[in-house]
């Protein structure tokens, strides 16, 4: 669904590292295989995940590693981001989550618009979501 959703976007493209990594995959062992001198690795997330920051897998490497862009979405900004690189984004806030567009799906209301079309194809094309 990545791949299409990133269809026609450019500068984008869906990646199989964390699929194709072996066991349990964490965020860190992705920005180390990333990672080289010559580029800034930004990890872009929710105020939500963000506050949750401390108890994921090798919080201290990742730390050393990433400049979080966390994205503004209303909600509050988490508190203690110390020792982090941060850029805040904010966009508009849309009353939209992943939980609701499953829930969508699986009624057979539309998504059209709300997800970009050629994921839209995929889902419904592999009946994606059609059950509760």
């Amino acid at each position: 669904m990545l791949v299409a959703a990133l269809d026609g976007a450019a500068g984008l493209e869906a990646s199989r590292l964390e699929l194709d990594r072996d066991g349990p995959t964490y965020t860190i062992d992705t920005i180390e295989q990333l990672a080289a001198p010559d580029r800034e690795l930004v990890l872009v997330m929710g105020s939500d995940v963000a506050a949750t920051l401390e108890s994921w897998h090798r919080v201290d490497d990742l730390r050393q590693l990433v400049t979080l862009a966390i994205v503004d979405r209303g909600d509050p900004a988490p508190a203690d981001l110390e020792g982090w690189r941060v850029v805040r984004v904010r966009v508009p806030r849309m009353e939209l989550s992943s939980t609701d567009l499953r829930r969508r799906v699986a009624a057979g209301e539309p998504i059209d618009f709300l997800v970009p079309m050629p994921a839209v194809r995929v889902l419904r094309s592999y009946g994606l979501y059609a059950h509760p």
